[in-house]
């Protein structure tokens, strides 16, 4: 590095405000508790897969609330065939037609684990999935909130690229911090490396070049 230095001579890096400072932080937290999520979403899967194999046959999502919310009271097949019809279609967003497919499912399971280690286990993995969920929306909430007092620059041109909203715009700056770090479009689509280079993006139907990127960046 010493050598790089001293060869290369590069130009010094801009000082981050403290706003983007902040930002950037938020950011990096966020982007570890995703992957908290990813993994207690996997523990649950992994766990259901032998507890109640045809859940999944059911439910396409199966971190989504009202299910997580089911397995908290219900963790296993044998506790929801047994439940009251009426009581599980009083859990908010769980239609009375799939209450009963679940509930036929359950009667008739082919699960390998059950009894009260199996309860514990799903309980568990439910619980700890709910948690992580609720911290994605606090930190995604503390984020905005950062990438809304952040002074006024040219970053408010990354939000107005289409398809990308204010959360994945204040996670784009909190990465790249100054537009003026990128001497052109193609450094910055580089920067990340996962935007294709000019030439081979989409094409609109009228034969331009679809460069919502470079469009940006030259706003």
């Amino acid at each position: 590095m010493a050598r790089f230095g001293v060869v290369e001579q590069p130009l010094p890096t801009l000082e981050v405000p403290d706003e983007f400072f902040a930002l950037r932080e938020i950011a990096s937290r966020l982007q570890g508790q995703i992957r908290d999520t990813t993994r207690a979403t996997n523990r649950l899967h992994n766990v259901l897969a032998r507890v109640f194999p045809e859940l999944a046959t059911l439910v396409n999502n199966l971190a989504v609330g009202w299910l997580i919310t089911l397995l908290k009271k219900y963790p296993t097949p044998q506790r929801i065939a047994a439940a009251r019809l009426g009581s599980l279609e009083k859990i908010p967003y769980l239609k009375a037609e799939l209450a009963k497919k679940l509930q036929a499912a359950a009667r008739n399971t082919i699960g390998s684990l059950s009894g009260g280690v199996a309860e514990a286990l799903v309980r568990e993995c439910a619980e700890q999935l709910e948690h992580c969920q609720k911290s994605d929306k606090r930190l995604e909430k503390l984020l905005l909130g950062a990438y809304d007092a952040l002074p006024a620059s040219g970053h408010i041109h990354v939000a107005s690229i289409p398809g990308i909203g204010r959360l994945t715009a204040a996670v784009l700056v909190a990465k790249m911090i100054s537009i003026e770090r990128f001497a052109t479009p193609e450094n910055l689509v580089g920067y990340f490396g996962v935007v294709p280079p000019r030439g081979h993006v989409g094409r609109r139907s009228r034969g331009k070049e679809d460069s919502a990127w470079h469009d940006a960046y030259e706003r």
